[in-house]
């Protein structure tokens, strides 16, 4: 129920209303910025609000809006959302195009291919699909089946940002990016199912493939071509690309992040070729690959030429050597001879890495490996990278300050300044 009006407040445009009495197009703006289901409330305001939502220039649909995901009753809830999200989709016929189309419902359910469907035909240039799988009271069993639908260039050819969360993308999501998508600059795909191989697109720009699962076992990489293509982003988890991924074309590239759970699930062999595809890269960060460098072939590990800044996040642990890790290093430095700042993470208590909680209790110590300074560092040879400038060693809080590394980086890269960062 809406509070009753102050003795003395306008209630219409006409009285002094100054909200209502904004054009219609900024009132759009407004409602936009709401949730539908608060969006659609308006209309009880007053007779100026009603129907402005029907044309409002973004829509976001969310079951979280009506509890369903969180209700000891979630039957009841869906059948509520459900019917909301049926009729506010079906009002939008014949409206604009829409800026900007969120839809956030679990794929259990056969209307969620209605709703997708709608939200597409409403030409939107920016356009954000969630699926999450829990189980909802009624289809506990049931295994998602919602795929993304291909309705044609003429309803994507506003289409710039794609987002898309928990979908099935089948083998002909790649025609779909390469012949109806001719505007796609931002491609983000989290935690999909992809049974396609290729990712070709001349004006995509932006590219995250996060917790993705390649369902294809043709044995092949996923092959991204975007000559465009200036960030990308790769993480992986659980076995997700058992095959790798290849990239081409990527001139323009310049930043890079590729990260993992462990080298099962994306195996060092197959880095060194999705290296090559990023060597015209300005700024590279690695992270998760355990004694990464040691594990590259260097005769394949590719030029750097344009390469400024690079950063190895938790690609080496403390039973590494750290003599033999500056020799691998320095390999992986050589072929970057334009870079100017250099920043590493050490994992000095493998056990704690992977067992922070265990970790934290008073009294508990860990002797680190790297604990001592050795002359041995003293013959080592300097290596051959004339523009950096900057090395960040990143520790753990709680470890010893690895004093062995920093000797032998302090006589290996002469030139460079050496700082700790404790986190």
């Amino acid at each position: 129920m809406l509070p009753e009006p102050h003795a003395g407040r306008a209630t219409g445009a006409g009285d002094g209303d100054r909200l209502s009495a904004l054009p219609d197009d900024i009132l759009r703006v407004v409602l936009s910025i709401l949730p539908a289901r608060q969006a659609v409330q308006t209309t009880v305001l007053s007779p100026r609000w009603s129907g402005l939502w029907r044309s409002a220039p973004r829509v976001a649909v969310d079951e979280r809006e009506f509890g369903v995901s969180h209700s000891r009753r979630p039957r009841e809830k869906w059948g509520r959302f459900e019917s909301f999200a049926t009729n506010l989709l079906a009002s939008r016929c014949g409206s604009a195009p829409l800026d900007r189309f969120r839809l956030y419902a679990h794929g259990h359910v056969a209307p969620v291919d209605e709703w997708i469907q709608r939200g597409i035909e409403c030409r939107p240039a920016a356009l954000e699909i969630q699926t999450p799988y829990y189980p909802v009271e009624g289809h506990e069993f049931d295994p998602p089946h919602f795929a993304f639908p291909h309705l044609g260039s003429g309803f994507y050819g506003r289409l710039k940002t794609l987002r898309l969360v928990d979908v099935e993308l089948d083998a002909s999501f790649s025609e779909l990016l390469s012949s109806d998508c001719p505007a796609l600059v931002d491609l983000e795909l989290v935690g999909c199912a992809n049974h396609f191989r290729r990712i070709a697109s001349s004006t995509l720009e932006k590219l995250v493939i996060d917790s993705c699962y390649d369902c294809d076992d043709s044995g092949q990489p996923m092959l991204v071509v975007a000559p465009s293509l200036t960030t990308f982003k790769l993480h992986t988890a659980n076995e997700g690309w058992s095959f790798g991924i290849s990239v081409c074309d990527a001139a323009s590239l310049v930043k890079a992040s590729i990260s993992t759970e462990g080298s099962c699930c994306f195996p060092v062999n197959y880095l060194c070729k999705l290296l090559a595809g990023l060597s015209s890269v300005k700024t590279l960060e690695l992270e998760g690959f355990d004694n990464l460098v040691t594990k590259l072939d260097s005769d394949k590990l590719p030029m750097f030429p344009n390469m400024r800044a690079l950063s190895l996040e938790r690609c080496y642990i403390e039973d590494y050597d750290p003599h033999n890790m500056l020799e691998d290093l320095g390999r992986f430095l050589e072929n970057a001879l334009c870079l100017e700042k250099l920043t590493l993470r050490i994992i000095l208590h493998k056990f704690c890495a992977t067992n922070k909680p265990f970790c934290s209790y008073p009294g508990m110590k860990w002797e680190p490996y790297w604990n001592s300074i050795s002359l041995q560092c003293q013959s080592g040879k300097s290596f051959h990278c004339p523009k950096l400038k900057l090395i960040e060693l990143r520790y753990n809080k709680g470890d010893h300050v690895p004093t062995e590394l920093l000797w032998s980086m302090g006589k290996r890269l002469p030139n460079a300044s050496i700082t700790l960062t404790k986190i």
